[in-house]
């Protein structure tokens, strides 16, 4: 019973304490920052979104080991 009350204390606190901080620090350095590495933005003039890659695959060793 005591396990799963620390459990829970557990979490509640890493929201409040992790929380903040993320949208204290990370958020507005984001902002400043102004990176989209997804590309998020919307080109009304782009046709499309396709993004070409080298036909032949690149080199089959990089696939080796991965990490």
């Amino acid at each position: 019973m005591l396990h799963v009350a620390a459990g829970k204390i557990g979490i509640a606190l890493n929201w409040l304490i992790l929380g903040p901080i993320y949208f204290l620090i990370f958020v507005p350095l984001g902002k400043l920052r102004r990176d989209d590495p997804l590309k998020r933005t919307w080109d009304r003039s782009a046709a499309s979104y396709w993004q070409t890659r080298p036909a032949d695959g690149g080199d089959p060793k990089q696939h080796e080991r991965p990490f």
